[in-house]
Parts: structure tokens; C-alpha cells; sequence
């Protein structure tokens, strides 16, 4: 895996390879649901890393396995990722303080994301 990771951000011409693979292991460990792949970006359409899988979030005492996608752009991490909810074919994305309807997760932590602060990890935090 560190292997095909390192190679996928270096043929992507991700602008810091190193640090972003640093950052996709670290959430890796914390949060072994999520994976990556490459695919395409739906805001560009272009081959972009994205980790997919659950994030466990608690809600009124239960747990919830919900699935995501995390597009870690190339100038990442000084362009923060974007995080959308991908319903499953049984599942409807009600719209609410940190997710519109499309499924676009909105966070205080996305939006004041910082260069050399802000993690992967502690972004899938904010989620759970």
C-alpha cells in the first residue's frame, strides 16, 4: 500500500507528495474503514486520491456507520479535502447544519483548514 501510495501522488503531481502520504497512513491507522483509490473528481472531473469507506458517527446514543468520500485535491494540504456522504441505495442525505442535500459536508474545521495544522485524522474526528 505505501508503495502504490507514493506512486499514485507522485504520477498525480500531487505539490506535496510526501506529506499528503503521511497524512492519508496516519488516518489509515486511526480510521482502518477508509481506504484509497483514485478516481474521478466530481468537481473536475480529473483523476484525483479519495478516501472511501464508513466514518462511525454517534448519534442519540447509537452508532452510525456512514459513508464518505474524501477528495484530497493535489495541492493538498494547502487546499483542504472535500467531504461528501455517499448514501447507500437504501439510504436519503437529510440536509442539515453540516451537509446539504448533494451530500457536501460543511465543518468549522474544513473551513478554517490551516497548512501544517490541519490533519486527515483529525478532520474524520470532526466527523465521528
Amino acid at each position: 500500500m505505501e508503495q502504490w501510495l507514493r506512486q499514485v501522488l507522485h504520477a498525480h503531481r500531487y505539490r506535496s507528495p510526501d506529506q499528503a502520504q503521511r497524512d492519508v497512513e496516519n488516518l489509515m491507522i486511526s480510521y482502518p474503514s477508509l481506504r484509497p483509490k483514485v478516481d474521478k473528481n466530481p468537481d473536475d472531473r480529473q483523476d484525483t486520491l479519495c478516501m472511501y469507506g464508513t466514518v462511525p458517527i454517534h448519534f442519540k446514543g447509537h452508532q452510525y456507520n456512514i459513508p464518505v468520500n474524501v477528495w484530497i485535491p493535489q495541492a493538498f494540504p494547502a487546499v483542504p479535502p472535500k467531504v461528501l456522504v455517499v448514501p447507500t441505495e437504501t439510504m436519503l442525505v437529510k440536509a442539515g447544519r453540516h451537509v446539504d442535500t448533494s451530500g457536501v459536508v460543511y465543518l468549522p474545521y474544513l473551513h478554517s483548514w490551516q497548512t501544517g495544522r490541519s490533519t486527515l485524522k483529525n478532520l474524520a474526528d470532526e466527523l465521528a
